[in-house]
């Protein structure tokens, strides 16, 4: 079996690696980047005062303004997710970041000359299909080197926190099958892993999740649902590499 999986993506995907083994499989995680800071390589200049946050919060904050990602692994099992395009983009210094709610809590004066785009919203779709075009070339060699997942987690449609917001929740899931679409037409994901058939009801977005309640902060039938289709994919990829080894089969 193949023990390294990568993540681009959110805790969403992070939290599956604790069910059914696979914790031991993970070689590197980074959240908290939207889509058009993935594909921006030149690092915001600013100097962002980071001091509060947590180390894990800090350093993928700070590789986000940076944009040192590390993208060079080679037969891994990379695992892409969203869900942090929820974050509206920041753009400055020609350059983009993650306008996330710790970089928002962050001291007024690092903002000058700062712009902010809510890509999500219908009217800003033609940006993020160009976005698509340039993450797609940016981690072309990542996706050739390794076996490529695509998880389409997106926001569930029985939330009921106080602070839903059906309009929004209704705007985002739109958004993301309109992402989603434009991902699969731009690269050959080798797997598209669906677990959304898993959130029934409202008690699917549990209010006492560990890390809040929110529209994508899903269950525990969520979490193995993903864990035991990322381990099927880990078991024939580990079928076809035995093949491949001993030369075909008889």
């Amino acid at each position: 079996m193949n023990k390294n999986i990568v993540i681009f993506g959110s805790c969403v995907t992070r939290d599956a690696m604790e069910f059914n083994g696979l914790k031991d499989s993970l070689l590197y995680f980074h959240c908290r980047s939207n889509l058009a800071s993935l594909t921006s390589s030149k690092p915001i200049k600013s100097e962002f005062d980071l001091v509060g946050l947590n180390p894990f919060l800090h350093r993928c904050v700070s590789r986000d303004l940076k944009k040192d990602f590390a993208t060079n692994f080679e037969n891994c099992i990379v695992i892409f997710d969203f869900l942090d395009d929820r974050f509206p983009i920041g753009t400055k210094d020609d350059s983009f970041f993650t306008y996330n709610h710790h970089v928002a809590k962050l001291n007024p004066s690092s903002y000058r000359d700062m712009g902010v785009i809510q890509h999500f919203q219908r009217n800003n779709w033609p940006l993020v299909e160009k976005l698509v075009d340039s993450f797609a070339n940016r981690f072309a060699d990542l996706v050739s080197r390794n076996k490529t997942i695509l998880h389409t987690a997106s926001f569930s449609p029985f939330y009921d926190g106080k602070d839903s917001n059906d309009e929004h929740c209704l705007m985002m899931r739109s958004y993301y099958n309109f992402l989603f679409n434009s991902l699969c037409k731009r690269i050959s994901f080798d797997h598209v892993i669906d677990c959304m058939d898993s959130l029934v009801d409202a008690n699917s977005t549990p209010a006492f999740h560990r890390w809040g309640h929110a529209p994508f902060h899903y269950h525990d039938a969520y979490n193995h649902c993903l864990s035991e289709k990322i381990i099927r994919i880990q078991n024939e990829e580990s079928c076809s590499r035995s093949v491949r080894a001993s030369g075909g089969l008889d």
